[in-house]
């Protein structure tokens, strides 16, 4: 079976994702930021509790987020940037990046773009 050749501009979309995946690593790493500053969980220690659990939730997605911006840049782990992408569509903001990012690495064209860049 012929594999798709993949088109220039499946490679102009993946960059474009891993732009949008480095923005929302911005975006949830400031969230994070901001549950751990916020007066509102320092009022007893169970919610100071919470409120680290949360941001550090947060900065761990910003990290998964960043890497997987790298990983469609550099056509690796499709597996790892699937992952991230539905961990992504449970909240508001990574949602408008992760289903993108899933419908782009599901097509069998994109898939090869990442099976030729592990190949020397």
């Amino acid at each position: 079976m012929n594999e798709p050749t993949p088109r220039p501009e499946l490679s102009r979309f993946l960059n474009g994702l891993a732009l949008g995946h480095f923005a929302n690593a911005v975006l949830t790493g400031l969230a994070g930021a901001g549950v751990a500053l916020h007066p509102h969980f320092r009022q007893s220690e169970r919610l100071e509790v919470l409120g680290a659990f949360l941001a550090l939730t947060c900065v761990l997605l910003a990290l998964a987020d960043g890497w997987t911006g790298l990983c469609l840049r550099r056509r690796q782990a499709r597996g790892f940037c699937m992952v991230v992408a539905a961990i992504n569509c449970l909240c508001l903001p990574g949602v408008l990046v992760g289903l993108p990012t899933l419908a782009a690495l599901s097509r069998p064209g994109v898939a090869s773009l990442f099976t030729r860049a592990g190949e020397p």
